[in-house]
């Protein structure tokens, strides 16, 4: 037997579980436990894939040095439920925080369909950079998408993108410029819409989401 504590974890929104383990000796183990999960999935038709990027935009989950960073609050990016101002102790970042908060951020990550009435193609590999974001009216550069994909249940092409404040309101209209192989215009028309995509099983949405009503 290989010495492991197992857990089961539900991350992208999909009605599937994940399993994980911290093992002991790792450094001894850990081609053991991978090749006895797939010995005994074999029979079970188990396979070895990567991140499934579509579900994970779906689920509004935000991957680091895609859509944040450490020049990204916490504020900017939907987790400002998750800072706890009120603790007594003087924690690293407090006062920061607590100005941030007040005083309000001038950009925040923002979901965004792109196109979904028209005919641009699917999204079906990873920005080689970051797609461009207009005002629509006067053609502005306002921002960029960090992360997007074609979402097979909005049937449309999903985002996460990094936008001035002004524009994250829940139905306001931007511009994205998509690359040749999947734009319909030059700048396709997208709008700001609440996260997650592709809402959770029931009982299943987490703090965050029933405190806040949308992850972004």
């Amino acid at each position: 037997p290989i010495p492991c504590v197992p857990w089961q974890s539900q991350t992208s929104g999909q009605y599937q579980r994940r399993v994980h383990g911290y093992l002991r000796d790792a450094t001894v183990n850990a081609e053991k436990m991978w090749n006895h999960i797939l010995d005994v999935g074999e029979k079970h038709n188990l396979k070895v894939i990567a991140p499934g990027h579509h579900r994970r935009i779906e689920a509004g989950l935000m991957s680091y040095m895609q859509d944040i960073d450490w020049e990204v609050n916490p504020y900017e990016c939907g987790l400002g439920w998750q800072v706890d101002l009120k603790r007594e102790d003087d924690f690293v970042g407090k006062k920061a925080l607590a100005k941030i908060k007040k005083e309000g951020v001038t950009h925040k990550l923002a979901g965004l369909k792109i196109n979904a009435d028209g005919n641009s193609k699917g999204i079906e590999w990873y920005n080689s950079d970051f797609y461009h974001v207009f005002d629509l009216e006067n053609k502005e550069l306002i921002g960029y998408v960090s992360s997007a994909w074609y979402s097979p249940t909005q049937q449309c092409n999903i985002a996460m993108a990094m936008l001035p404040s002004a524009y994250t309101e829940f139905g306001t209209k931007v511009g994205v410029a998509l690359p040749n192989r999947y734009k319909e215009n030059d700048i396709d028309p997208a709008e700001v819409c609440a996260t997650p995509f592709k809402q959770p099983p029931k009982g299943n949405e987490g703090r965050g989401l029933r405190q806040t009503g949308s992850k972004l």
